[in-house]
């Protein structure tokens, strides 16, 4: 019984511990390019500017921004996290932008697969996956990580 009062009295602050480190609800997202991608790094401010389309160039190279809707989740955490918008503000900004600048929002793919595929043979390409499966695929590096914390 004694045992069972000192579980009592420390389970509540193991929990408390446990949802204040927030790990057990943190996730990452990589923005991942093939090996010929002309940068090694992006800051998050250039991911965010690469796939509003406010940075286009990037070393002499036209970047070509990816996205994919698989997996589910994955598009409209990394516009909340990365662009600060939602997936419905996503499209308008994009509709905007098109009719006002003229611009070409990012090229969505199928699947993981074929996103893969389009990083490995487009240098220019870049696009996100969850950092658990891009540290999986070769040929593949990753330019940034960002840990969302929810």
């Amino acid at each position: 019984m004694g045992l069972f009062l000192l579980m009592g009295r420390f389970l509540p602050v193991l929990c408390i511990m446990l949802m204040a480190s927030g790990s057990l609800w943190s996730k990452e997202i990589a923005i991942v390019a093939g090996p010929g991608f002309p940068a090694s790094t992006l800051t998050r401010e250039e991911a965010r500017d690469i796939f509003l389309g406010e940075k286009v160039m990037l070393q002499g190279n036209r970047l070509r921004p990816l996205e994919t809707k698989e997996p589910k989740g994955l598009r409209g955490l990394f516009f909340k996290a990365v662009l600060s918008v939602s997936e419905d503000g996503y499209q308008s900004y994009w509709i905007k932008k098109v009719f006002q600048d003229g611009g070409t929002p990012p090229s969505s793919l199928t699947g993981v697969e074929a996103l893969v595929a389009a990083l490995q043979t487009d240098h220019n390409a870049l696009g996100f996956l969850w950092a658990s499966d891009a540290s999986k695929i070769a040929g593949l590096k990753t330019l940034l990580v960002i840990t969302i914390k929810e």
